[in-house]
């Protein structure tokens, strides 16, 4: 799914204009980048988590040429999914709460892990 069909869902199921949904996400975007690249953590219960590592220099060697280079100090965007979208991912369409359910999953019930 792109960028454009996820506005025009979300548009379609809020009622919002698509350049409004369109704003959000890019604010959204902006905001995560900024607070990963300030070393913080974002969590969205029920979502995950997104966070940046610190990855250390390393010696590689060019492909093409055979010469051995150094990659500096760099950090990388990491996202970890919460237990409950794991739990929806396996669900079947009919499943899937909806933003009416006031009930969330039992957790017990989540059988994450095999069981």
């Amino acid at each position: 799914m792109t960028k454009k069909e996820i506005v025009s869902r979300i548009a379609q199921l809020t009622g919002l204009h698509q350049a409004q949904v369109r704003a959000v996400m890019d604010e959204f975007a902006r905001l995560v980048a900024e607070t990963m690249r300030q070393g913080e953590k974002i969590t969205l219960r029920n979502f995950g988590s997104f966070f940046s590592q610190e990855c250390a220099s390393r010696r590689i060697r060019h492909p093409a040429t055979g010469v051995l280079q150094v990659v500096p100090d760099r950090r990388r965007a990491a996202f970890r999914a919460s237990d409950k979208l794991h739990y929806w991912v396996n669900l079947e369409p009919e499943q899937i709460p909806t933003a009416e359910d006031s009930e969330p999953p039992d957790p017990d019930q989540l059988g994450l892990f095999g069981e």
